[in-house]
């Protein structure tokens, strides 16, 4: 676990910032949506007040030797390969990152997790993990951290948000159950998941004791599951998601969630 501070200057104080995380890439699975993923990508890229992050398992990584391997399961069949096809997609997004780290600003991409695709592999280390991410310009927490946003306009500090993240835990199909039970041990406006690839969100309410005012308050905070861009069935093949009852696969796609300084507060939607 590790964590990551952003500071944002605003142009406006009333600016919008924006966050859309891409989760769940799995580049290698034969069923991955990868017009879809370069399209988020543009739209990253082409709104100065939109940023994003890696949320793990960006490489499928399930090889002939691996007792998941199918045809549908795999199509490049090299980890090396995954990993160039990552990073030959994500290249200009890379280099609008480190341009932006070069002149001091806040970069394109927040943080970088992994995933089970990736660290459940004996040959995938936390400085493989370091060695994927740090050339970039990508902070690496780990499977799990936190990030601390600050915004400021005309050099004051206007609001602070606190985001817990990690890639997920457990299996099943009930992203909400396991990032409620991410949330025990956690204090966060906002908390985000992938690992389940079904985009869900949840708002709820705690209690918490307000120095300003001296009061208790309720404060609102976020719970999501950022998505994935794989879809669930190769057609004209036999599929993983034939063989399970009861697992309803979800469409490719993301979440964003959208922060208001100004007014204090953030949203989601997608």
């Amino acid at each position: 676990m590790d964590s990551n501070y952003i500071r944002i200057d605003m142009n406006k104080n009333d600016d919008i910032t924006h966050l859309e995380v891409m989760s769940d890439e799995h580049f290698g699975d034969p069923k991955q949506d990868l017009g879809l993923l370069l399209k988020r990508q543009n739209a990253i890229l082409d709104d100065p007040n939109r940023y994003t992050a890696f949320g793990g398992d960006m490489l499928n990584n399930i090889m002939p030797k691996d007792k998941r391997w199918s045809l549908d399961a795999s199509s490049l069949n090299s980890l090396t390969l995954e990993k160039q096809a990552w990073q030959d997609a994500h290249e200009e997004l890379f280099k609008e990152n480190l341009k932006l780290l070069n002149k001091g600003k806040p970069p394109k991409i927040w943080y970088g997790l992994d995933g089970n695709h990736e660290i459940n592999d004996y040959n995938v280390d936390h400085h493989w993990m370091v060695e994927l991410f740090e050339p970039h310009g990508i902070k690496y927490l780990g499977s799990s951290g936190f990030v601390g946003v600050e915004f400021f306009y005309k050099n004051k500090a206007i609001r602070r948000y606190k985001l817990a993240v990690a890639h997920g835990f457990g299996g099943g199909s009930s992203p909400l159950k396991s990032l409620e039970n991410f949330m025990e041990n956690k204090i966060a406006d906002v908390y985000l998941m992938g690992h389940f690839h079904h985009k869900a969100t949840d708002e709820q309410l705690v209690f918490d004791y307000d120095w300003k005012t001296k009061e208790y308050v309720e404060r609102k905070v976020l719970l999501g599951n950022t998505g994935n861009f794989t879809n669930s069935i190769l057609r004209g093949n036999t599929s993983w998601f034939e063989r399970r009852n009861k697992l309803k696969p979800s469409p490719p796609g993301t979440i964003t969630v959208s922060f208001n300084p100004y007014e204090g507060d953030f949203n989601w939607h997608g």
